[in-house]
């Protein structure tokens, strides 16, 4: 067995190991993304127009603070 051989061996064997773990690789795709509804909405309080992820209950206004409260 020459050093050839174990090359070919070790290449096999990491091959092996990176093809095994690659279903336990995360990739972010557009479904992971789609979560987030965002909406431009006006301000409760100062009545700018705000963009928001509407998904959640509620929004902290940019401009003035103040905490816009909504069914998400």
């Amino acid at each position: 067995m020459g050093m050839g051989f174990m090359r070919k061996i070790t290449v096999l064997v990491m091959a092996t190991i990176i093809t095994a773990n690659m279903g336990t690789v995360k990739i972010n795709t557009n479904d992971n993304l789609s979560k987030a509804q965002m909406m431009q909405i006006s301000c409760h309080h100062c009545h700018e127009n705000i963009t928001v992820d509407i998904s959640g209950d509620h929004a902290i206004c940019e401009h003035c603070g103040e905490n816009n409260i909504f069914a998400g």
